[in-house]
């Protein structure tokens, strides 16, 4: 250890006489005797050791005398202050050894340690031989030094001295919080060679200020929850109290401090009060003070009922009262309340199916507070014995009453910590049972309740629902394996619906090929038909030379057969062209009635042969139709002929033109014929199809693809046409037209009439035919 400044002082002093001892003694040597200036010698020796031990003794007469006399002086000044060296040293160490939880360290002025209290090595760790030399800033946690250094550069807080909180860090780096003074130290020319620093280790003072503190605020948060109005009061005047009490007398919190309880205590209770609270603060009453008092509000209206407690306190050493005030008018409210819906969960606890019995536990042990009938039926009790009896006596009671029984004291009794559940089944009936405890997790546990509840039927549902989920499964597992049966059609029709579209396709170039070679065929055999007619007429009509009757009779009869032949190739073509050409349709309007008149004078030769009387009627003369007129042409002439040929002679054809469903004409084309059999009706618009009566009667002179041509026309139009017949009396084809606007009407246009006698031809050329109505129409 370094010594102080005091005594690096006192040897400096020292020093120096001796220079003076050493400079006189020279001087004596010069000018006195051997004895006198070793004796001096001697005694400056022995003041440079510090403690003289004699004086020195020289003649009077003596040159050396004033030497002595200095110097014995000098030693006496030395021995004092030796004196007060070593008491002050001794003091420095009590009072570094007296110091406990404090250190002392010395800085010069670059703040380097040079002195090094055992105090400081105690409370910081370090050697005092490795602090001295470093400087002090490796004893401050990093913040603090930062906080002092601003301090320490202020030259009124250098000088003054400085006061402060700062964190310290130990050699093993923990840091503690300390209180810091900080003093500047004073050389022998008054100058500042460095700091004293004393730092006191607070750690354990600031953990019992921050306990106390928390102390003081769980206490006044304890108090603020209380429920009644709690406070102190000195000399009549309330000095603190929780917010139940400032609630109580209707007053904020700042007006709490002083405030005159007597302010708020209705004026016939205040003396009592008054005397009651004198009495606990002079100490010459009881201790203690227990009553009733009404309060008021601040306007003098009387308050709440209260109930109130004083007792004797001291605060901050003074005496005074703790009071405690219980709002009786509210507490008696809510003992109403809770009585009340403890009576309706009694009420709705004895209603419920569920069994509950509930154990409180009491001083006498636990016993059964509540058990509604429910639980009394279902283990056969009798509610009133039930309710108080000790749980011990429960639980005997229900090990009695067999395997149900039983169990639910298991339940009960294993419920003391969690909830227990079970489910048991005794005989047909099975009832779930569910334990348990009151109270917790953080408080303690009070009691426990048991709930019982028949569930025989929900047990029935469940497994009936486990029957039907298996049945769903089952049921799942059919319809996948269906699908995937399906799944195989499906790729199988698929492949099949390939190869019919393929069949399709190839029936359709087969049907393309054979519409084709039929119109060829067709348009073949016209030719020669024509020319093969012409001349027959001609024969039979004598222009080629006279003929008998029997050669006109074969005539006739080839004529007719010839006529069929080219009826039969005309339908062909048509069908043919039909076939070919598609949908295609050339709209325009037109009275339908003209065209009837144009298809019947084609037939006029046939109509007149058999002396059929023909009609023609319209309800509407004015009615126009848009459609393809060649093709509704070719519809009269196939319904007209075919009214011609299985008409009987003499018979008639009537042909009626009306109004039908909005948008459309309805024709009526009936004949008198032979009718057509019920069977046949719906079959005679199918192709190549000859109704058996009309076959039978007429013979199978069509190809039988008449009407199916009518129909094909109509449905290109949007139109329908049917048949109704009455076998013998005559057939009825009824078609629909669609109607035109007026203004659509086109100019009609001239009726096809053939010559009354066709030209005769003395020799026609092959390729050149006789002109015929019904040809020529066909041909457009």
């Amino acid at each position: 250890m370094t010594l102080p400044s005091a005594l690096v002082g006192l040897l400096a002093v020292i020093v120096a006489v001796a220079a003076a001892g050493a400079m006189a003694l020279l001087f004596a040597a010069r000018r006195g005797s051997r004895r006198e200036t070793q004796e001096i010698v001697r005694v400056l020796e022995e003041m440079r050791g510090g403690r003289p031990r004699g004086r020195l003794e020289i003649e009077p007469r003596s040159p050396y005398a004033p030497i002595a006399d200095a110097a014995n002086r000098l030693g006496q000044d030395l021995s004092v202050r030796w004196a007060r060296t070593e008491a002050a040293g001794e003091a420095y160490h009590a009072l570094q050894d007296a110091a406990t939880g404090y250190g002392v360290v010395a800085t010069d002025a670059d703040g380097d340690l040079r002195i090094v209290s055992p105090g400081a090595v105690s409370l910081f760790g370090w050697e005092e031989e490795a602090l001295v030399g470093r400087n002090v800033a490796m004893l401050f946690d990093e913040a603090s030094w930062k906080d002092v250094l601003p301090k320490l550069a202020r030259r009124s807080l250098r000088e003054r001295g400085i006061e402060s909180r700062g964190v310290m860090v130990r050699k093993d780096g923990t840091r503690f919080s300390a209180r810091l003074t900080i003093r500047l130290l004073r050389g022998p020319s008054d100058d500042h060679p460095g700091f004293l620093v004393v730092v006191q280790d607070v750690s354990d003072q600031d953990r019992e200020t921050t306990g106390k503190h928390r102390d003081e605020e769980r206490a006044q948060d304890i108090l603020e929850k209380l429920p009644g109005g709690v406070g102190v009061v000195q000399g009549g005047r309330i000095v603190s109290g929780n917010g139940a009490l400032r609630a109580l007398l209707e007053i904020e919190s700042g007006e709490l401090p002083g405030f005159a309880l007597r302010d708020r205590v209705a004026t016939g209770d205040v003396l009592v009060v008054q005397d009651a609270l004198s009495a606990i603060e002079r100490g010459d009453g009881p201790p203690r003070f227990e009553g009733t008092l009404r309060l008021r509000d601040a306007a003098g209206r009387e308050g709440p009922k209260v109930s109130w407690l004083a007792i004797a306190h001291r605060h901050e050493g003074r005496a005074g009262a703790l009071v405690v005030f219980r709002d009786e008018t509210a507490l008696g409210r809510a003992q109403g309340a809770v009585a009340a819906q403890e009576a309706r969960l009694a009420t709705i606890l004895d209603t419920i199916d569920e069994a509950v019995v509930l154990v409180e536990d009491g001083p006498g042990g636990p016993r059964v507070r509540f058990a509604n009938p429910a639980f009394a039926h279902l283990f056969g009790l009798a509610a009133s014995s039930a309710a108080g009896a000790t749980e011990g006596d429960l639980l005997r009671t229900l090990r009695d009453r067999g395997e149900l029984g039983a169990a639910a004291a298991a339940c009960l009794a294993a419920a003391e910590a969690t909830t227990v559940e079970d489910v048991v089944t005794a005989g047909t009936r099975t009832v779930a049972l569910a334990a348990r405890p009151l109270g917790g997790p953080d408080g303690p546990v009070t009691g426990r309740l048991l709930l019982a509840r028949d569930v025989t039927a929900q047990s029935a549902r469940d497994a009936e629902r486990a029957r039907d989920t298996a049945s769903l499964r089952r049921r799942l597992e059919a319809a996948e394996t269906a699908q995937a049966k399906l799944r195989a059609l499906h790729d199988d029709l698929a492949s099949r619906r390939a190869e019919a579209e393929r069949l399709n396709q190839e029936l359709q170039r087969l049907d393309t090929m054979k519409s084709d070679l039929l119109a060829n065929v067709s348009h073949e055999l016209q030719t020669p038909l024509v020319s093969i007619r012409g001349y027959t007429e001609m024969i039979l009509k004598g222009r080629l030379g006279p003929i008998n009757d029997e050669q006109k009779q074969g005539l006739s009869l080839s004529l007719r057969n010839i006529d069929r032949l080219i009826a039969m190739i005309d339908n062909l073509l048509a069908f043919a062209r039909m076939d070919r050409d598609g949908g295609a349709i050339d709209l325009r309007v037109f009275p339908p009635a003209a065209v009837a008149d144009e298809a019947l004078a084609l037939l006029r030769e046939k109509i007149e042969a058999k002396e059929l009387r023909v009609t023609r009627t319209a309800a509407d003369p004015a009615l126009l139709v848009r459609a393809d007129r060649d093709k509704i042409l070719q519809v009269f002439v196939n319904l007209l002929s075919n009214a011609v040929k299985f008409n009987r002679d003499r018979g008639s054809i009537a042909i009626e033109f009306a109004r039908g469903k909005p948008g459309f004409a309805l024709v009526h084309v009936k004949d008198t014929g032979s009718g057509i059999a019920r069977e046949d009706l719906e079959k005679i618009f199918d192709r190549f199809y000859q109704a058996g009566s009309r076959a039978g009667e007429g013979g199978k002179e069509g190809t039988g693809i008449g009407l199916a041509i009518v129909r094909n026309i109509l449905r290109l139009h949007g139109c329908v046409i049917h048949a109704t017949s009455t076998p013998g009396e005559g057939t009825i084809f009824s078609f629909t037209l669609p109607i035109a606007a007026e203004r659509e009407a086109e100019p009609p246009r001239p009726v096809a009439v053939p010559d009354p006698e066709p030209p005769v031809a003395e020799d026609p050329p092959a390729h050149e035919a006789p002109e015929r109505p019904r040809l020529r129409i066909i041909r457009r």
